[in-house]
């Protein structure tokens, strides 16, 4: 298997991007890809084929309670964040706390946190400032002409300055700069110089100066490798048209409501992502029924589990519990007591009425509950089991397995049977 074997499979998204791969393992950087393709791609491979897309391949498998399914469990997916309240942290670039009141920028209104179904799962916390990092008030200008000016250092090294201007700038740095800070531009992606420059907080930028006079901005040069090759040079320039931002400066007041708004629609967006269940479900399947019916599953094989109910509430506990509540969260807990005695007096009504038409209640439990399927009958077992569980409502509590059962279990009663039957037979030839 050589490199040349590899092959670039779907890929969302045309837009260009900058990936720092320096110190990064293969599997890191292609996680980096993926998160900044955004629409929740994934990367996976496929023989020697990457893919930067959703996973998700095949024709819906169809799988139930007694169709190939012998149980589901619920817990919390690895390494998820489950989050119902947000604080998003804004960031402190272009921003003057003597002008502004903060020192970070703020969602419209000085909101705080931003609530994301709370009346369902109580108040969990998450900080989030990364995500919204490269958000601040500032301009994507556009360069509009260049030129490059050759002189010599104080050791008589020759080397080149580049200027470039912004005729649409209308607005003086100069004007609005900040104490003890020295201004920067950042290229962006387009342009030739866009992923270069130093580097502060994932961000690639040049120190710059600003000529009020010709209004041209002097890019201080840099010698980043370790020969004598400066940034820029005349392959990678600044060219008319490169898109950058100027920042380590306050903007001016108009920009600072823009940036605001910009802030909360990233929110938006952040909790229309993030917030979601992170609940993981685990069905063991029925080979007999697996295999009789030539059903393949595999990775990224679409499924849907139907005729099956899922309950998790126990109105009795207060204690989390990730097995039994995939969100971590007990739905009445950090909710006052006389409210959840009559949440729990409504829902054990709202169970009789269930059971009295002939279809299933929780009993407190999370799992597996069959509907009747008028299409398979009512097996008997699904009856008594189904009774037995809404006489076993405490966690934790399992009801008496039933006699005759169905799948894995009712083939080893068969096996047993039958070894029974051999024994007996051999018992009986030794004694003629």
């Amino acid at each position: 298997m050589g490199s040349g074997d590899w092959k670039v499979g779907t890929v969302e998204g045309a837009d260009n991007i900058v990936i720092d791969y320096f110190g990064k393992y293969c599997d890191e950087a292609l996680k980096e890809v993926a998160e900044k393709v955004g629409h929740r791609a994934e990367w996976w491979v496929e023989g020697q084929t990457v893919n930067i897309c959703r996973c998700e391949q095949g024709e819906e498998v169809t799988l139930a309670y007694g169709k190939g399914l012998l149980s589901l469990s619920g817990d919390m997916a690895d390494n998820a964040k489950f989050y119902t309240r947000l604080y998003p942290v804004g960031s402190s670039r272009n921003i003057d706390p003597e002008k502004y009141g903060h020192t970070r920028l703020q969602l419209p209104g000085g909101v705080k946190h931003v609530d994301v179904n709370v009346d369902k799962y109580g108040v969990w916390h998450h900080y989030e400032a990364e995500a919204f990092a490269g958000i601040y008030p500032k301009r994507i200008g556009t360069v509009s002409s260049v030129r490059k000016e050759e002189t010599k250092d104080e050791e008589g090294n020759p080397f080149t300055i580049w200027y470039f201007k912004d005729e649409s700038l209308d607005f003086d740095p100069n004007d609005y700069e900040l104490a003890r800070q020295v201004k920067r531009v950042s290229f962006q992606e387009g342009s030739e110089l866009a992923g270069l420059g130093e580097e502060a907080d994932d961000t690639y930028y040049f120190e710059v100066n600003y000529d009020s006079e010709t209004r041209e901005f002097e890019i201080i040069t840099i010698w980043p490798y370790d020969d004598d090759t400066q940034l820029p040079n005349d392959t990678l320039s600044p060219q008319a048209g490169d898109k950058y931002i100027l920042w380590n400066i306050r903007m001016p007041d108009e920009y600072y409501p823009l940036a605001e708004q910009e802030f909360k629609e990233a929110v938006d967006k952040y909790n229309e992502e993030n917030a979601v269940d992170v609940s993981r479900y685990k069905a063991p399947t029925d080979h007999v029924y697996i295999e009789e019916h030539a059903i393949d599953l595999y990775v990224g094989e679409t499924g849907e589990a139907r005729k099956c109910q899922i309950f998790s509430g126990d109105g009795l506990s207060q204690q989390p519990n990730h097995q039994d509540y995939p969100q971590g969260q007990p739905p009445f807990a950090g909710r006052p007591r006389n409210q959840r005695r009559h949440e729990h007096r409504r829902d054990d009504d709202h169970q009789r009425q269930h059971h009295r038409r002939g279809e299933l209640c929780a009993g407190g439990h999370v799992g597996l509950f069959p509907r009747p399927d008028p299409e398979l009958g009512q097996h008997p077992a699904h009856r008594q089991q189904r009774v037995q569980r809404a006489a076993y409502p405490q966690r934790g509590a399992q009801p008496p397995a039933p006699r005759h059962g169905t799948g894995e279990n009712h083939l080893r009663e068969r096996a047993g049977h039958r070894s029974l039957l051999l024994a007996r037979k051999r018992r009986n030839v030794q004694n003629r």
